[in-house]
């Protein structure tokens, strides 16, 4: 499976710039033809969704394997860029049902399913029993509180589209800093993150 792992990155001064989908399918289009089975866009936390359409534009033009575009909720923007990486082609979506979705997760499949009805990409999903999974879910997912992100209200973190912290990333930070009983620190991490980057010289 070959991978891109982000979408954005930041210069040496620390200003955030877009990674062009031109760039990132020169590298795709090396990728070879046979294999892998499926390009995979890995990490795209920050992924915003006219991005999403020239990335996924470019690699179908460039690759003869299914494009799959893997986002995490956590900016808020993964729904609309999915609808646009969907727009230019895009062969396969990461979601997840409803009561899982969102937050560091993926954007719910319900309203997408809908929202793509009678269009030539109709998914041929049922809705309703989808729904039933839904509720399901939604039964047992209470034992699963405690991995939640309980230090805002919000689903999404708009402070991700500075600190950048990958969607992946951030339910196992909460994890730690919860098993530390640092949680309350927090968001001194998310303001050390950027700072360590660039320390680093924003590997």
């Amino acid at each position: 499976m070959a991978t891109i792992t982000s979408a954005l990155q930041q210069d040496s001064a620390g200003n955030n710039v877009q990674v062009t989908a031109k760039f990132i399918c020169q590298d795709g289009s090396d990728t070879p033809k046979t294999s892998p089975l499926v390009f995979t866009t890995s990490g795209l936390t920050l992924v915003v969704p006219d991005d999403a359409y020239e990335l996924i534009k470019m690699l179908k033009q460039v690759l003869k394997i299914p494009v799959q575009l893997h986002s995490h909720y956590s900016s808020g923007m993964a729904s609309m860029s999915c609808l646009k990486a969907i727009e230019a082609g895009v062969d396969i979506i990461d979601t997840a049902l409803a009561p899982f979705a969102l937050r560091s997760s993926h954007p719910a499949i319900e309203p997408i399913l809908v929202a793509l009805q009678g269009t030539s990409r109709d998914t041929g999903l049922d809705l309703t029993h989808l729904f039933k999974l839904g509720q399901y879910i939604e039964s047992i997912a209470p034992k699963y509180r405690e991995f939640l992100n309980t230090t805002r209200m919000s689903v999404i973190d708009t402070g991700v589209l500075i600190h950048q912290t990958p969607g992946g990333m951030l339910s196992n930070l909460v994890s730690q800093l919860r098993g530390l009983g640092a949680l309350d620190r927090i968001e001194e991490v998310y303001q050390e993150i950027p700072r360590v980057r660039k320390e680093l010289g924003y590997p």
